[in-house]
C-alpha cells in the first residue's frame, strides 16, 4: 500500500513523493508460546516489531481484556512487558496487538504455573511379601520439573545400601526381606515448586517350621529306654518278667517335668489411650513403661515382655498458614493436614460458632475446609479442630476476602452547568483493602482526596475530570467531562451613554464581553433594527466603527450579546442523589454510623429528618447525646442502640422526595435462640457451675463437651492443669478457673443410656484490651501527603467494637467517612485501625478510640487511647484566579483577596513594587469550616479611592516555618 502526498508546485510543475505504508509485522517465536513459570519469577513478553510504517501502536491484552498501562511495568514503547512477582492470579492468555493505518498484527502467549508433581495412579497402599524375597515398591510420578525422589521409613530417610536402593523411576528395590522390614514406607517426590508423599504399608510373611519326633526301644536287658519325652508321655509304665513257672510285674509312675512357657504370642508394643482400663486401671502417662511377667518351677522359667505406650492427641502438620487473602467471588481450600495414631475427625468453627455444610463449603476427608463463591461477609477467623479418642488440638487462621473496587452510584460522563450553580462529581467507592484514588483534571493530578468534588463556581473549572481507584484486587476509573456555561456580560465603559460628535468624524462603538461562555454572538442595532453587515465590524464584533460622520449615521445604537446558557426559568422537584448506602442496614449495638443526604431542585430543597419511633422531625444543626445532623444535613447516630427508621425529606415549592433507612441492631454471637439451651456467662479466671436437675428415676450417667466426655483433667497451653469437678450424683459440673474462651461450648449432662438430660451454652467473657504495640505513639507529627495510620485493634470476648471521636475545644465529633471525609476503617466490621490514605491540615486534632463490648454497662469495660495529629504543611493559595490580571476604575475600592491554608497558620504580607503595605489596610479572617480546620486564612487588602499612580504589582505574601507561598495581581487604574 502505499500513500501519495502532494509535495511541491512550482512553475506549473507537480513533484509527487511516494511514502510507503507498511502494515505491523510481529516477530513469532512459537517455542515461547506457552510458558510455564515459578511463583514469585519475574518474566518479560516481548513483542518485537520487525516491520511496520508509520511506526506500530502496540496495546497488551490478557484474557481479551486491555491492560492499563499504569498498572503494568511496560518498556520499550510498548514492545516488552513485564509480569513481576509471578502468582496464579497472573496466569492465563496475553496477547500483544501492534496497529497502523496499513493494518494489524497479533502474537499470543499463555502463561501458566509450574505445579507440584503428583504421584501416578493406581497406588498401593498395602503389600504383603515373603521373608527371604525381593521385592520392588513401586512410586511412578509425572511433573514438568526435574523430579528428586525420597523414601523414609517412620520419618527416618532410607539410603542406598546393599540391601536396598532407590531406581530411576522412584521405586525402592528391596533384597532378601527378613521380618524386621515390616513397617510403613513413604515415598516423597519433589521438584522446584512443591512436594507429594504417598504411604505403603509392607509386612513381611514368616513360614514357621516345627518338626517333633519319638524313638522309642526294649533294650536286652529289659529296660525301657525313650528318647524326646515330652508332657504327653506323663504315664504309669508296668514292667512284666515272665518264664515258664510263671511272671511277675512291677508298675513305675513317671511324671514328665515341663519348664512354664507362654501358650499364645503376646504384643511386645501395646498402646492405649489415656484413661482406659485393661489390667492396668485408669491408664496416664505415670503408668507407661516396660512390663514384664516371669513363670517358674522345678523344672525351669519363663519370661515375656510388655511395653506400653500411650496414644497420643493429634497434632497439625506443618507450615500452617495463619493469614489468606481470596478474592470475592472465587473459591477457596483451607487445609488443615492432621497425623496421629488413631482416626482423626475434623470439624471448624468460625468466632466459635461450629460450621456445617451447605451449598457453598464443605469439609473433606483430609481436614480441609472448601468455601465456594466467596462473599465479603466470609472475612473471619476460621478454627480448624482435629479430634482422637486420646485428644484434640487447634490451629486458627484468619481469612481476608478482597473485593475489587467499584462505584456505589451513577454519574453523567458529560454535564453542562450554568456558572454559579455547583454540582458534585462522584468517585464515591468501594472495595476491600479500601482503595487509593487520585483525581486528575486534564491528565494533571489534583490534590482532593475527597470523594466527591464541587464544581461549576468558575468558568474555568471546565475540563475532563479523572478519577482512578485502585486495590490489590483490582481497579476502576471514571470520566466525567465537564462544561461551566456562563451568562454573557458587557464590560460598561465610563464613556458618557450620549454623545455628540463633530460631522465628518469617526468614532468607535465598544461592547467588551466581560464574561461568557460559550463566546457570545454580538449583534448591532440601530434603533431597533439590525446593522447591515457593510458596517465596520472590528475584533469578533466588539467594536463598531462608524466613519465620517452626518445626519444619516445619528440615532440609538445598541449591541446584544447572547449564548445559549440564557435558559427560561422553571421548578424543579427535589430529587434526593444515591449515596452508595443500603435502605436497609444491619449495624453493631453502639455503633457510630453517618448517612449524608444530598438533594437537587429548583428552587434549592430543604432538607430534614424524621424519626420513625419518636415521631419527630429534625434539621440542620440538631444535637443530642445519641445523634446529631451537620450542617451539610448529614446524619450521624453516634451510638445506635435501637431499631429504627430514619428519613431523609427533601421539599421545595415544585414537590417533596424522601428516602428510608431502615436499621437493625445485629445479635450478639455468643447468644442462643434455642430456648432448650441455658445460658451460662462467667468472667475470666472465675469458677461457674452448672447443674443438671434430674429426678430419682434418671441419674447423671456422665456429662459432655460438644459432643465428647469431659475428662477430668485439661492441660492448657501454660502448663496449668484445669479440673473439672463433680459432684457426688454428677448432677452438679463445676468448672473452676475457667482460663478463657477456649473453654466456650456446649456442656451436656447424659444418661446411662445416652440421652441428653440438660443443654448448657457456656461463654467465657473477658473484657476489652488494646493489642500490645510497641510502635504506638500518642503523638503523630507528619507533613500533608503522609500516610498516617492509628492503631486501636484490641481483644476480648465478645469481639469488641471501636469507635472513633475527633475532640475540640467546640465539643466532640464522632468520626465516620462523612463527618472527618477521606479517612478509612480497617477492617470496616470493627473500626480497629483509622487510617488516612494522604493526610490533610484538616486532619489535624486530638482522636479518641474506645473499645467496648457488652459485658455490663460500665466504664470497667470500655478502654482507650488518644492520638495527637498534627499535619505539617507549607502554605498553599486556595482559588487562585484564572488570571492576575486586575482592572479598575479610578476613585474605585480596590479589594484583593489572598486565600491560604497552612499548618502552623501562615502569616500574611502585603507588598507593593517590593514595598510593605501598611497593615492597617488588611483585613484577615479565619473560616469556621464547622470547627475541623482551623489552618486557614482568608486576607483582604482594601485601598479607597484608588489613584492611577497606585497602579502596579501587588504580593500576597504567606509563610510559615515549613515554607512560603506567593500569589500576585497585576492592577491597572483606569482614569476617569
Amino acid at each position: 500500500m502505499v500513500e501519495m502526498k502532494l509535495y511541491q508546485v512550482l512553475y506549473g510543475k507537480v513533484d509527487i513523493e511516494i511514502v510507503g505504508l507498511v502494515p505491523p509485522v510481529i516477530k513469532k517465536d512459537y517455542s515461547s508460546a506457552t510458558r510455564k513459570v515459578l511463583n514469585g519469577e519475574d518474566i518479560t513478553l516481548s513483542c518485537t516489531i520487525v516491520e511496520g510504517n508509520p511506526f506500530p501502536k502496540i496495546v497488551w491484552f490478557k484474557d481479551g481484556r486491555a491492560i492499563n498501562v499504569w498498572s503494568k511495568k511496560i518498556l520499550n514503547k510498548g514492545e516488552q512487558l513485564v509480569l513481576e512477582n509471578m502468582n496464579s492470579q497472573n496466569v492465563g492468555n496475553y496477547e500483544c496487538r501492534a496497529s497502523n493505518v496499513a493494518g494489524s498484527d497479533t502474537n499470543a502467549f499463555q502463561i501458566q504455573l509450574h505445579e507440584p508433581p503428583t504421584i501416578k495412579e493406581p497406588w498401593t497402599s498395602y503389600q504383603e511379601v515373603l521373608e527371604g524375597s525381593s521385592v520392588q515398591l513401586p512410586c511412578l510420578a509425572e511433573g514438568d520439573l526435574t523430579l528428586t525422589f525420597s523414601w523414609s521409613a517412620e520419618g527416618k530417610p532410607i539410603n542406598d545400601s546393599s540391601k536396598w536402593y532407590v531406581a530411576r523411576n522412584g521405586s525402592l528395590i528391596m533384597s532378601h526381606v527378613s521380618e524386621e522390614d515390616t513397617n510403613a514406607y513413604t515415598c516423597t517426590v519433589s521438584n522446584a515448586v512443591g512436594s507429594t508423599s504417598k504411604t505403603i504399608q509392607m509386612n513381611v510373611l514368616v513360614c514357621v517350621r516345627r518338626s517333633i519326633s519319638y524313638q522309642k526301644y526294649v533294650a536286652r536287658n529289659g529296660s525301657l529306654i525313650m528318647s524326646h519325652v515330652s508332657e504327653e508321655d506323663t504315664n504309669a509304665y508296668t514292667c512284666t518278667v515272665s518264664n515258664a513257672v510263671g511272671s511277675t510285674s512291677k508298675t513305675i509312675q513317671m511324671n514328665v517335668l515341663v519348664p512354664p512357657f507362654f501358650k499364645d504370642e503376646q504384643q511386645e508394643n501395646v498402646a492405649v489411650v489415656k484413661g482406659e482400663q485393661l489390667v492396668l486401671e485408669n491408664m496416664n502417662s505415670q503408668n507407661v513403661g516396660n512390663y514384664e511377667c516371669r513363670a517358674s518351677n522345678v523344672a525351669g522359667s519363663d519370661t515375656n515382655a510388655f511395653q506400653i505406650q500411650l496414644h497420643e492427641p493429634p497434632t497439625i502438620k506443618e507450615p500452617w498458614t495463619s493469614y489468606q487473602e481470596v478474592l470475592e467471588g472465587s473459591s477457596v481450600q483451607l487445609p488443615c493436614l492432621a497425623e496421629g495414631e488413631l482416626t482423626p475427625t475434623y470439624s471448624w468453627s468460625a468466632e466459635g460458632k461450629p460450621i456445617n455444610n451447605s451449598n457453598r463449603w464443605y469439609v473433606t476427608r483430609n481436614g480441609s475446609f472448601v468455601i465456594n463463591n466467596i462473599a465479603e461477609k466470609d472475612t473471619n477467623v476460621y478454627t480448624c479442630t482435629v479430634s482422637n479418642a486420646a485428644g484434640s488440638t487447634s490451629k486458627t487462621i484468619q481469612m481476608n476476602v478482597l473485593v475489587p473496587p467499584f462505584f456505589k452510584d451513577e454519574q453523567q460522563e458529560s454535564v453542562a452547568i450554568v456558572v454559579n450553580h455547583p454540582m458534585n462529581i462522584s468517585c464515591s467507592h468501594y472495595g476491600v483493602p479500601t482503595p487509593d484514588f487520585s483525581w486528575y483534571k486534564d491528565g494533571s493530578l489534583l490534590r482532593i482526596q475527597s470523594h466527591y468534588i464541587t464544581l461549576g463556581s468558575q468558568v474555568n473549572d471546565s475540563g475532563l475530570y479523572s478519577c482512578y481507584v485502585k486495590n490489590k484486587a483490582g481497579e476502576i476509573n471514571r470520566k466525567v467531562n465537564l462544561t461551566v456555561l456562563a451568562t454573557p456580560v458587557i464590560e460598561k465603559d465610563n464613556s458618557p451613554a450620549t454623545r455628540k460628535v463633530i460631522n465628518g468624524e469617526n468614532i468607535t462603538l465598544n461592547c467588551t464581553i466581560a464574561q461568557g461562555y460559550p463566546i457570545p454572538k454580538i449583534v448591532w442595532f440601530k434603533d431597533g433594527r439590525p446593522i447591515s453587515a457593510w458596517f465596520k465590524l472590528l475584533n469578533k464584533g466588539e467594536q463598531l466603527v462608524l466613519e465620517n460622520m452626518n445626519s444619516q449615521n445619528v440615532g440609538n445604537y445598541e449591541c446584544r450579546a447572547s449564548n445559549i446558557t440564557k435558559f427560561p426559568v422553571f421548578s424543579v422537584p427535589p430529587k434526593i442523589q444515591e449515596n452508595g448506602i443500603s435502605p436497609n442496614l444491619t449495624l453493631k449495638e453502639g455503633e457510630v454510623f453517618s448517612i449524608p443526604c444530598i438533594a437537587t431542585g429548583n428552587p434549592d430543597p430543604q432538607i430534614s429528618w424524621h424519626i420513625q419511633s419518636k415521631s419527630r422531625t429534625i434539621h440542620s444543626g440538631y444535637h443530642e447525646d445519641n445523634m446529631l445532623v451537620l450542617t451539610d444535613n448529614t446524619l450521624v447516630l453516634t451510638e445506635v442502640s435501637a431499631n429504627d427508621t430514619y428519613t431523609c425529606v427533601a421539599s421545595n415549592s415544585a414537590g417533596i422526595d424522601k428516602k428510608n433507612y431502615s436499621i437493625t441492631i445485629e445479635e450478639n454471637p455468643i447468644y442462643v435462640t434455642d430456648p432448650e439451651v441455658e445460658q451460662v456467662n462467667v468472667m475470666e479466671s472465675d469458677t461457674v457451675q452448672m447443674e443438671c436437675d434430674v429426678d430419682e428415676d434418671t441419674p447423671v450417667d456422665h456429662w459432655l463437651i460438644n459432643g465428647k466426655p469431659i475428662p477430668k483433667i485439661i492441660k492448657i497451653e501454660r502448663g496449668d492443669e484445669i479440673h473439672f469437678s463433680y459432684s457426688e450424683d454428677k448432677q452438679v459440673l463445676s468448672v473452676l478457673n475457667v482460663p478463657d474462651s477456649s473453654f466456650n461450648g456446649i456442656y451436656q449432662c447424659v444418661d446411662e443410656t445416652g440421652k441428653v438430660i440438660k443443654s448448657f451454652k457456656l461463654n467465657v467473657l473477658s473484657t476489652p484490651q488494646f493489642d500490645s504495640d510497641a510502635s504506638f505513639k500518642s503523638d503523630i507529627i507528619v507533613e500533608q501527603g503522609s500516610k498516617v495510620s492509628m492503631n486501636c485493634s484490641a481483644n476480648g470476648f465478645p469481639k469488641p467494637l471501636v469507635t472513633w471521636k475527633k475532640i475540640s475545644p467546640t465539643g466532640e465529633l464522632p468520626v465516620t467517612e462523612h463527618t472527618v471525609p477521606d479517612i478509612i476503617f480497617e477492617p470496616p466490621q470493627f473500626n480497629y485501625v483509622l487510617h488516612f490514605p494522604s493526610v490533610q491540615t484538616k486532619h489535624s486534632g486530638l482522636y479518641q478510640c474506645t473499645a467496648a463490648n457488652d459485658i455490663e454497662q460500665s466504664d470497667d469495660y470500655r478502654v482507650s487511647r488518644q492520638f495527637n495529629l498534627q499535619v505539617l504543611e507549607p502554605p498553599f493559595i486556595r482559588n487562585k484566579p484564572a488570571t492576575d490580571l486586575v482592572q479598575i476604575q479610578q476613585n474605585s475600592e480596590l479589594k484583593l483577596s489572598c486565600d491560604v491554608e497552612g499548618n502552623p497558620t501562615p502569616e500574611i504580607m502585603w507588598h507593593r513594587a517590593g514595598a510593605q503595605i501598611d497593615s492597617s489596610a488588611v483585613k484577615q479572617v479565619v473560616p469556621p469550616d464547622e470547627g475541623i480546620n482551623t489552618f486557614r486564612i482568608i486576607s483582604t487588602l482594601s485601598i479607597p479611592n484608588i489613584q492611577t499612580e497606585q497602579r502596579g504589582e501587588f504580593a500576597c505574601i504567606a509563610s510559615n516555618k515549613i515554607g512560603v507561598a506567593e500569589q500576585s495581581f497585576h492592577v491597572t487604574v483606569n482614569a476617569t
